[in-house]
């Protein structure tokens, strides 16, 4: 997942309730030293690990990489601890497969690592240019099963709330969604997470279908949204929306979740809101505007993901990067957010 930018705020203080629910509350002060509460969402029991001192807020793929974070091991002693991995994992292969084997595996790790910047150089060139090219095609990153293990791995204990303020949320509904929002619409969500857009989506959708690669996630929105009975949540294979059915969507939304998607994967789910849709539905998508290591992040860039549309039937209607007037933004990680429609729509309108 990934984080959208405002004033700077600072985890102070984690207090527990007891129960196999909703189980702690964190509090959130920002440089005003205005101060809010959230609560970690209704999902499985998860242990929260212990701080101690502040965490800020920052653009990152967990906790474990938040500036101020305790560090799982001392700086000096770290590299000696991965010196000693890789040294018992070669032995172990020495003894599997034979010295020659050893050789060949370091020699393909130094070729691999030789070859990202040629790599990133050509994704770079293809991403300018609009076009699904070799690069990315075979770009290896950043698949289904990765996004799988990432964040079946996450730790899930503050919901995602460490990604950005309520404000941001509300005020991106406000302005992107609510002024072409049909009536009683219904709404798809793609990579909920543990559903903290999907509560500014719920009370707005007759039904809301979220659709997760990851067992984890999946089971926290069950958990969260269990007692409503207008929200159905679904596990993807990555790359497509199961048993929603042609034409039958108004709006597909998907913040923070497709910036860290492979390219292919990327076209294969535009491919499904254009088949989803209906006429006049429309999807808003977060997405990644370049290709840089930063927030684990895949290669696209908004050439790229306006022409993977079109060659499904979509036009771009907009892209932005801020919103509520500035107020909020993706400008640190170079993301992108675009509204897409079917070209009918847009060419009677």
């Amino acid at each position: 997942m990934s984080s959208f930018a405002r004033a700077p705020a600072t985890i102070q203080a984690v207090s527990h309730s007891q129960g196999a629910g909703l189980s702690r509350n964190v509090s959130l002060v920002d440089q005003w030293g205005h101060s809010r509460q959230i609560e970690a969402p209704r999902g499985p029991p998860v242990e929260l690990r212990p701080w101690d001192g502040p965490v800020t807020l920052a653009d990152t793929v967990g906790l474990r990489q938040l500036e101020g974070a305790k560090p799982a091991a001392s700086s000096s002693s770290a590299p000696l601890a991965r010196l000693a991995r890789a040294t018992r994992r070669v032995r172990d292969y020495q003894r599997q497969f034979g010295a020659a084997y050893v050789v060949a595996l370091l020699l393909r790790s130094i070729v691999d690592r030789a070859l990202i910047p040629i790599d990133t150089y050509l994704l770079r060139v293809e991403g300018t240019r609009g076009v699904l090219g070799p690069a990315h095609r075979g770009y290896r990153g950043h698949t289904a099963l990765d996004n799988r293990q990432q964040w079946s791995a996450f730790d899930w204990s503050y919901g995602g709330e460490e990604w950005g303020p309520p404000e941001g949320r509300a005020a991106l509904v406000e302005d992107e969604l609510l002024r072409r929002l049909p009536p009683d619409p219904v709404i798809v969500e793609i990579g909920p997470g543990a559903g903290r857009w999907s509560a500014e989506l719920q009370p707005l959708a007759e039904m809301l279908v979220l659709v997760d690669v990851t067992d984890a996630a999946v089971e926290i929105c069950r958990h969260r949204f269990g007692e409503v009975d207008n929200v159905e949540v679904l596990r993807t294979d990555g790359a497509s929306l199961p048993g929603i059915a042609p034409g039958s969507v108004d709006v597909v939304w998907s913040m923070e979740a497709f910036v860290h998607m492979a390219p292919v994967d990327v076209a294969a789910y535009i491919g499904e809101i254009a088949r989803v849709l209906t006429p006049n539905g429309f999807a808003l998508i977060h997405h990644a505007g370049r290709y840089h290591r930063r927030g684990w992040r895949a290669p696209m860039t908004k050439e790229l993901f306006a022409r993977l549309a079109a060659e499904r039937g979509l036009s771009v209607e907009r892209q932005f990067d801020s919103w509520g007037d500035g107020a909020f933004n993706v400008h640190a990680s170079h993301d992108l957010i675009t509204i897409l429609r079917q070209h009918s729509a847009l060419s009677s309108g």
